[in-house]
């Protein structure tokens, strides 16, 4: 609320590249990036499926980082046409959206089984062995799906929504290359 939308954009876009360069500089790992648009940088206030990319300013802002690195053959992004891009890790099949395509109305169980719901219906398409999405700033390990934390916690706008309290934070995980593939570590990483 502290900035307009494009301010925000560039001052997310100027962080992310800080971000990536301190990575080259001091690691000699290649960075790979997979980009979803969301609900927080959509100029129209409704969804427009077919065209959703076409209005996000997060959008512009991937396109805008890719451009920055295109020369460096360490970095990848990976910006879907899409609301969902498939990688493999280890041959483990990992989903990611952005999460806002799956309505939770506050029921008993939280994301939980509208998540698991929207997970089958995708599985019958392609599968996945793991799902990511933010969306919900809920931190969550339901075994096959990871819900992101929230960067910012708790504020006026969760207060309003009658969310539950959570300290600010991000999830962390690993897969290990055991078994082709798997989940092992999922924690949070505190912003406190």
């Amino acid at each position: 609320n502290q900035l307009g939308g494009m301010e925000a954009i560039e001052f997310a876009k100027e962080l992310i590249a800080s971000g990536i360069k301190h990575l080259l500089a001091n690691t000699d790992c290649n960075l790979q990036f997979v980009c979803h648009s969301g609900n927080h940088g959509r100029i129209t206030k409704k969804i427009h499926w077919g065209t959703e990319n076409q209005n996000s300013l997060e959008w512009l802002m991937y396109r805008s980082l890719a451009y920055m690195f295109k020369d460096d053959p360490r970095v990848t992004f990976v910006i879907p046409e899409g609301d969902m891009s498939y990688i493999q890790v280890y041959g483990m099949t990992v989903r990611m959206i952005h999460g806002h395509q799956v309505k939770f109305g506050g029921g008993i169980g939280g994301i939980t089984i509208p998540m698991r719901k929207a997970i089958s219906q995708w599985d019958r398409v392609q599968k996945a062995d793991l799902t990511l999405f933010g969306h919900f700033h809920q931190r969550i390990d339901g075994g096959n799906f990871i819900g992101n934390g929230s960067l910012i916690g708790y504020n006026a706008y969760a207060q309003a929504m009658k969310c539950e309290y959570e300290t600010p934070a991000q999830q962390f995980f690993l897969i290990s290359n055991r078994n082709g593939g798997e989940k092992t570590v999922v924690a949070p990483v505190w912003i406190d």
